[in-house]
């Protein structure tokens, strides 16, 4: 009897970190197929512990679906703006960071400047 209470008290307190994990790291669980739309809200979520936070964006689809999602500003594409219309690509298993679908990130401007010189871009 003293087993079977000692592993059910092991089940319930990795349910319940599994279940504050999960609330406290939304990133975790709130992943999209790929869309694309215009962006109506851009925000900050604050994290309680660590002090650390998220950015966000709402996106209105075309069919009027509301999708919140997660982006980095470190990913490499400038931070969309209200009113700008996003996309988010599926690569391979992994989706893309929403950007304007004219945008390109720091390495596909140096490789294409890169192919137009037929040489490094330091050079």
């Amino acid at each position: 009897m003293d087993t079977i209470r000692r592993v059910f008290s092991k089940f319930v307190r990795n349910i319940v970190l599994l279940a504050l994990i999960l609330l406290f790291c939304p990133w975790l669980w709130m992943r999209h197929s790929a869309y694309s739309g215009i962006v109506i809200e851009r925000g900050t979520n604050w994290h309680l512990f660590g002090g650390g936070h998220d950015n966000y964006i709402i996106v209105r689809t075309p069919k009027g679906k509301k999708i919140k999602t997660y982006f980095d500003v470190t990913n490499g594409y400038p931070p969309p703006k209200v009113g700008d219309f996003v996309v988010a690509e599926k690569y391979g298993g992994s989706y893309s960071y929403p950007h304007r679908p004219a945008d390109k990130t720091i390495w596909e401007t140096l490789k294409d400047a890169k192919e137009r010189n037929g040489n490094s871009p330091s050079q």
